[in-house]
Order: structure tokens, then sequence, then C-alpha cells
């Protein structure tokens, strides 16, 4: 209560600490948008981006690149070293994906063992996705401690580029990203191929 000095009325203040309130409102909005085991963005929050992404694109921004990854002899590894080494399968690829992008792309795990890479602002696709893809499959046939295992990752990749001041539907931009990972495995696995 503040008192009046005169003929003006009083007034109330009343204030609520709401501090654990917006740290619950920011867990569940974290929650919303990322898987829980890599803690990589999920499939809603690559989808909200790559909208985004594409519409820049459309209105002459630069050109935008994906990739479609997903690990190579997974089910096996899981099925037959159990799913504690293939939940750390998972964490350590998301790593090392991670430490190959740069700070303003996206790395997001879509379901299982896929997982996918936003590329902004590319200003030459034709020798960034591929000299990537070439990073990527280095740091992934590094052999590393997983769950007690001495593994190496074996991952399949595939790309395609949307261009400045093209219109891509997210759905066929998806698609080609994954034909072309598909071609990959079909080609012997571990390696990529890209639909430029």
């Amino acid at each position: 209560m503040i008192p009046s000095r005169g003929d003006e009325a009083g007034i109330y203040i009343l204030g609520a600490d709401i501090t654990q309130f917006k740290a619950l409102q920011s867990q569940l909005e974290h929650d919303a948008s990322h898987d829980p085991l890599t803690t990589l963005p999920n499939r809603r929050a690559f989808t909200l981006r790559l909208t985004r992404e594409l519409e820049r694109v459309h209105h002459d921004g630069e050109a935008l690149g994906l990739l479609f990854l997903d690990l190579d002899g997974f089910k096996e590894i899981n099925d037959r070293l159990g799913h504690h080494v293939g939940d750390a399968l998972l964490h350590r690829f998301a790593s090392v994906l991670c430490t190959q992008v740069r700070p303003g792309d996206m790395v997001a795990r879509l379901a299982g063992d896929e997982f996918t890479i936003i590329l902004p602002a590319l200003r030459h696709p034709e020798q960034e996705l591929p000299a990537l893809c070439q990073r990527l499959l280095a740091a992934m046939a590094e052999p590393a401690d997983v769950a007690g295992h001495r593994l190496p990752l074996a991952g399949s990749i595939g790309g395609t580029i949307c261009r400045s001041g093209q219109h891509c539907h997210i759905d066929e931009l998806l698609h080609r990203a994954d034909a072309a990972m598909y071609r990959a495995k079909l080609a012997g696995k571990g390696r990529f191929a890209l639909d430029l």
C-alpha cells in the first residue's frame, strides 16, 4: 500500500515472483522443439527453420543446401550390442555432425538414425556441399569409445540445393536429399551423393 499525500487516493502494488514459471515455460518450449536423446532440434524445429530459410531463398537470398544422413548398419549394432550402445552411437553421431558445420547451420534429428543439416547462405554450393560431405565422412571414420566399444561411425549422406530465387517446396527438397542418400547407400555406403 502506498498511501496518499493529500486528497488523492492511495494505491496498492501487488507483485509476484514468476522466475520458476518462466523457467518452466522455457523448459517446455525447449522440450517441444528438441530431441531428448541428442538435444538436437527435432522434426518440428527442423520444419519451421527450413520453411523460413526457403522463403528467404525464394526472395533472392543466397542458395540453401540440405543434407540427409543416416547411420549405416545401425540396426545391427543396436540389436547386437543393445539399445544403450545404439543410443550412445546416436549421441556420438550428433556430436560429430555438430563439430563439422558452421555456426548458422542447423543439425537436426528427424527420427531413429535419420539426421538432416540445413546449410543456409551458400555462396558456392557446388564446392561447399561436397567439401562438407568429405569432412563429415572423415570425421565419422575416426574410431571412438562408444559405451565401452571401440566403434567407427559409418554414414551415408545425400544432399541437394535450392538456388537463389527458386521456389522450392519443403517435401520436394527432402525427397531429393533422401533419394540422393539412398543412391549413396546403393553405391556401397559410407559415401555421399548429391542432387545438384
